[in-house]
């Protein structure tokens, strides 16, 4: 059943109500934690240094599948303290932190209306 006006993904097929989510696995004890909304696509996560932090490419907004507005937050894991990075005006993608872990850089286009590669440039967000 469709209930998403984006419900089909070049490459993968058909969606349906299915999300990308990020899963983090306790090696110890074997047990599996859904990072963020189970009802949101999330994607493109990477640790921090230290592996206390998550960075990765979600939406919150209400309408995440009539635009094209995918942010970089990171997470303080786990206690699920959530920041957002990017500007909230456009596609975000494939962050990573660096090797202090104080920034993230991205690549981000400006732009709710196409996700052409051409429109990326790379960017940079502060973080604790």
């Amino acid at each position: 059943m469709v209930r998403r006006l984006r419900y089909d993904l070049n490459g993968a097929g058909f969606l349906g109500d299915r999300v990308w989510q990020v899963q983090v696995v306790d090696t110890a004890t074997g047990a599996v934690s859904v990072v963020g909304p189970p009802d949101r696509h999330h994607f493109h996560p990477s640790w921090s240094p230290d592996g206390g932090r998550l960075v990765l490419v979600t939406s919150q907004r209400p309408d995440w599948d009539l635009e094209w507005v995918w942010d970089v937050y990171t997470v303080e894991w786990p206690q699920d303290r959530w920041t957002r990075l990017s500007a909230e005006d456009g596609v975000s993608l494939m962050p990573v932190f660096s090797r202090s872990g104080r920034q993230v850089v991205f690549f981000h286009n400006h732009s709710a209306t196409t996700s052409s590669t051409a429109d990326y440039h790379l960017h940079g967000g502060q973080h604790r």
